[in-house]
């Protein structure tokens, strides 16, 4: 459920302007080839985002709790771009985020 969750969101966000969460960078998300989330950053070079780094970050966030920044680097979800993986993930609507240092967690249930 998890894995088809993150990919139905990460489609609802095609074309749409996404922001890193320290820096306010503009990205926009434009498919999904393969396991490979395509974006294009504000600079206008396409930059791949691994799809399946961004499936077992949320997992990791609604097993755990929360996640940072700094995690979803040092857990290989992302190595090279980890703040459009936390940008993605704060774009779900049970996951909130706070800044320095970025932390993601799962919203409290109302």
């Amino acid at each position: 459920m998890n894995e088809n969750h993150v990919k139905e969101h990460v489609r609802s966000l095609f074309g749409k302007k996404l922001y890193t969460l320290d820096r306010k960078k503009p990205f926009s998300v434009n498919s999904i080839k393969g396991n490979i989330i395509l974006i294009t950053t504000s600079t206008g070079k396409p930059r791949n985002v691994p799809l399946q780094g961004t499936i077992d970050a949320y997992i990791h966030i609604q097993k755990l709790g929360e996640l940072t920044r700094a995690e979803i680097r040092d857990q290989n979800y992302s190595a090279w771009n980890p703040a459009y993986i936390a940008a993605i993930l704060a774009s779900f609507p049970e996951i909130d985020y706070t800044t320095k240092p970025i932390r993601l967690f799962k919203k409290p249930k109302a």
